[in-house]
């Protein structure tokens, strides 16, 4: 089993060509022995003659050992560095690229507003020309002028949608906030922030239009979506609450949209008290207290008024 057990069979075999030639000989492989030679008894295998030399040159083999894994980690970070260089380099390039792509397509949408608000001639159309006819002549180009581009003709539709909501023209927001959102949901994911933006801007406009049924089954969702995406205090999942309750009240729901507003006033605080928003609520809130008060005595219409007039 060991280098002794193989020095006393050699030198006891009964075989005396397999013995030790001389006693010098048997002396000599004592010697290996003892200075971590292979023996002549031992058996001639490479893994046994390699054993024996890591024995002798324990100092230099370890030394050997430690240049080697010094090396490999040299060589496993080196290729860890490279591989996070080309990784970051790929993400700054990726990064670029988007920006270039967003200011490309934020271009495009200014180049082509530009065109037709600038577009009115006096000379030609005359001097009564409006605003209105410009933008309808707008959107009825976008869908042909972004053909095969379904972002851009939404990013289009939000702006004219938006124009024509700051004119009081609902019905022609409304139309072109329900085209922007069908385009925006069939290119991208649900709680992209644009899509959630343009439904929400749909869901004002048909409310503005009083046509609350074409939006009483949607509303539900959004209000998940802009809570899950932007939480609960962010003024788009707070309008979205708002209109759950404004489409209560048309219900004829006036308990449950009462404390809608009341909830949405609550958490407006941490905005302050003169946004638009806090605005609207409160008009809600005037209207729930209208309506509750219609069919009572002056006494209650009264006391009604007197919760309403520290809101306001």
């Amino acid at each position: 089993r060991g280098d002794l057990d193989w020095i006393a069979l050699k030198a006891l075999d009964k075989d005396r060509e397999r013995r030790y030639a001389s006693a010098a000989e048997f002396a000599e492989d004592l010697r290996r022995y003892l200075g971590h030679e292979p023996v002549i008894a031992g058996p001639p295998s490479a893994l046994y003659k390699l054993k024996k030399f890591v024995r002798r040159n324990r100092i230099g083999v370890l030394a050997s050992c430690l240049v080697a894994l010094a090396v490999i980690a040299g060589i496993v970070g080196l290729t860890v560095g490279m591989v996070k260089a080309r990784d970051s380099a790929v993400l700054a390039q990726e990064s670029a690229d988007q920006a270039l792509d967003a200011a490309q397509q934020a271009q495009a949408v200014n180049e082509f507003m530009h065109e037709f608000l600038t577009s009115a001639s006096p000379e030609v159309d005359g001097a009564d020309v409006r605003l209105v006819e410009v933008l309808d002549d707008a959107s009825a180009a976008a869908s042909q002028r972004f053909a095969g581009h379904p972002l851009l003709e939404a990013q289009v539709r939000d702006l004219l949608g938006k124009v024509y909501s700051d004119l009081s023209m609902f019905g022609k927001a409304k139309a072109e906030y329900k085209q922007a959102m069908t385009l925006w949901q069939a290119h991208v994911e649900a709680d992209d922030v644009r899509a959630i933006g343009s439904e929400m801007m749909y869901v004002g406009s048909a409310i503005n239009n009083q046509q609350i049924n074409e939006v009483a089954s949607r509303l539900p969702d959004l209000a998940e979506r802009t809570r899950r995406v932007f939480g609960p205090n962010h003024l788009w999942t707070l309008d979205a609450d708002r209109a759950t309750g404004v489409v209560l009240m048309f219900q004829g729901r006036i308990g449950d949209a009462e404390r809608i507003f009341l909830d949405v006033l609550a958490r407006l605080l941490v905005h302050g008290d003169d946004d638009a928003l806090h605005i609207r609520t409160l008009r809600n809130l005037v209207r729930v207290g209208r309506i509750r008060g219609s069919g009572s005595d002056t006494s209650t219409r009264s006391a009604i008024a007197a919760q309403i007039e520290p809101l306001a």
